[in-house]
């Protein structure tokens, strides 16, 4: 995290746990459909493994918006 060096980067899902019980606050429909992550700073081998593997591992459909376009993601929605 850009800023906080000390700090470890939090797991995705913890956090994304976190985030779905406070939608569920005020909205207990409130679900996942996609995951968009910035891959900028990794090489297109590296970026395309490491979008696959979260995708395995979530079950979501996992883009980098840059590289990939969120197509993927809107097609979740309609």
């Amino acid at each position: 995290m850009r800023g906080l060096p000390s700090f470890p980067i939090p797991d995705l899902k913890e956090c994304m746990d976190a985030t779905l019980r406070v939608a569920h606050l005020t909205n207990p429909s409130a679900e996942f459909i996609g995951v968009a992550v910035d891959t900028s700073r990794l090489g297109e081998q590296e970026a395309d493994s490491y979008l696959k593997q979260t995708e395995q591992q979530l079950g979501l459909v996992t883009v980098d918006p840059v590289r990939n376009g969120v197509a993927r993601i809107v097609d979740q929605m309609i």
